[in-house]
C-alpha cells in the first residue's frame, strides 16, 4: 500500500506546485505596484530548471557555480527586473512556444522522424505506411499551432 502512495504524493506536489506557481503568476502580473516578489515570480521557473540541469549535469559543480553566478547577475539587475517583469512572463510564454515549435519543426528536416512518429512507433513499430504519412502531417500542425500561439501571445502583450 505505501509504495503505491508514494506516486500519488510526487502527483499531487506536482499538481500543487503548478497550481500555486500559476495563481502567484497571475498575482504578479495583475499587481499594481511591481516589487521584487512578483520579479522573483517571473524568474522562478527559469531558475528552477536551470538549477535541475545544474545539480543532474555531468559536471554538477562548475553547473551550480554558474548558476550562482546567474543568481547574482539577476540580484544585481534586480533595479531592472521590478521595472520589466512582464517582459519576463511574455519571454517565458512566447520563447516556451517558440522552442516547443522548434522541437517539432526540427523533425521534419530530410533524414529525421517526425516527432508525432516517433510517439507512434512507441505503441506500433513498425508504422504501417499510411499512418507514417499522417503522423508527418500530424507533425507539421505543430509547429504551425506554436508559431500562431507566440504570435497571439506578442500581439497580446502589445496590445494590453
Amino acid at each position: 500500500m505505501a509504495v503505491r502512495l508514494v506516486p500519488v504524493c510526487k502527483g499531487v506536489v506536482a499538481v500543487s506546485l503548478c497550481v500555486g506557481y500559476s495563481l502567484a503568476a497571475h498575482f504578479a502580473a495583475a499587481s499594481p505596484t511591481p516589487g521584487l516578489p512578483e520579479a522573483a515570480v517571473a524568474v522562478a521557473p527559469a531558475l528552477t530548471l536551470a538549477l535541475l540541469l545544474a545539480w543532474r549535469s555531468a559536471h554538477s559543480l562548475a553547473g551550480l557555480a554558474l548558476w550562482l553566478a546567474a543568481c547574482l547577475v539577476l540580484y544585481i539587475a534586480s533595479g531592472w527586473l521590478v521595472a520589466h517583469y512582464r517582459w519576463v512572463f511574455l519571454l517565458q510564454d512566447a520563447g516556451l512556444q517558440v522552442l516547443l515549435g522548434l522541437a517539432f519543426g526540427r523533425t521534419l528536416r530530410n533524414g529525421q522522424i517526425p516527432l508525432v512518429s516517433q510517439f507512434s512507433a512507441m505503441l506500433s513499430d513498425p508504422l504501417p505506411p499510411a499512418v507514417a504519412r499522417y503522423t508527418r502531417r500530424a507533425t507539421w500542425a505543430w509547429p504551425l499551432f506554436f508559431a500562431g500561439m507566440a504570435t497571439l501571445s506578442l500581439l497580446l502583450f502589445w496590445l494590453a
